[in-house]
């Protein structure tokens, strides 16, 4: 996948999970009690939204020698179609059940099964998205280790080649102090 797509492809999980997030929030607000998987399925949502939005910076930033392989290898796809279809029955449950928004009893259109079947495709996409998101910082760590230690290795060098005219001009000025002393004794 090329950089463009690649960024592109990031930018609409983001903004999709924006909006999923958005109605989600609308079900469990408007029901009096939530249960503990709708819970674990809004907290799911969260942290793939903040990896989406931490990758999309990830994809942008040139300067930070971005591996578009390791990136491009994210089943960017298949969790756009899988959080298309999350978004599609929200949105259809949510218009299907307009007489019941007018009583202010908006219920979660999933049962237990499903929701905890949201919650561990969530957590999955969240995994592989943080585990590539960590890879890339650890790639992103060894290039700069490598450009400190050359960066290192050339100061060195440079230190070598300014030791002996160091001590020269050391010798230059401990002469110049030193004549006077010993004309005066």
């Amino acid at each position: 996948m090329e950089a463009v797509s690649l960024a592109s492809g990031i930018a609409g999980l983001l903004s999709l999970s924006i909006s999923i997030i958005g109605i989600s929030y609308k079900y469990i607000s408007s029901a009096n009690k939530a249960s503990k998987s709708e819970g674990e399925y809004i907290v799911e949502l969260a942290n793939l939204k903040l990896l989406f939005s931490r990758l999309q910076e990830v994809s942008h930033s040139s300067e930070l020698g971005v591996s578009s392989k390791l990136l491009s290898s994210l089943p960017i796809s298949e969790c756009m179609r899988d959080l298309e279809q999350l978004h599609s029955k929200l949105k259809k449950r949510s218009s299907s059940r307009l007489f019941m928004i007018k009583f202010n009893k908006l219920s979660w259109p999933f049962v237990e099964e499903e929701t905890l079947q949201l919650v561990k495709m969530l957590h999955r996409y969240r995994e592989i998205f943080q585990t590539s998101l960590t890879t890339e910082g650890f790639v992103f760590t060894a290039m700069m280790l490598r450009e400190v230690t050359l960066l290192k290795s050339d100061m060195q060098c440079k230190a070598g080649l300014l030791k002996p005219i160091h001590i020269y001009n050391m010798h230059i000025h401990s002469n110049k102090i030193l004549k006077p002393l010993h004309a005066e004794m």
